[in-house]
């Protein structure tokens, strides 16, 4: 359906957001990080990923990206 692919999308978004989010975190500058800030982004990724899982929860790919 067309909302199965745009959950799906979704999933894609979420996931490539935080592996470019994540790559910046660990390639940068140890004194650089703002640990604040790193937590602030991570909650953030953690509620769209809760988001997603209302309507997505039985979707394996639902459980990788929440791990």
């Amino acid at each position: 359906t067309v909302r199965d692919l745009e959950l799906l999308e979704s999933v894609w978004t979420v996931t490539t957001d935080w592996q470019m989010q994540w790559s910046e975190w660990k390639t940068g500058q140890f004194e650089d990080l703002d640990v604040g800030d790193m937590e602030n982004t991570a909650s953030l990724f953690s509620k769209k990923i809760v988001k997603l899982g209302r309507e997505i929860k039985r979707w394996p790919v639902w459980e990788r990206i929440r791990d």
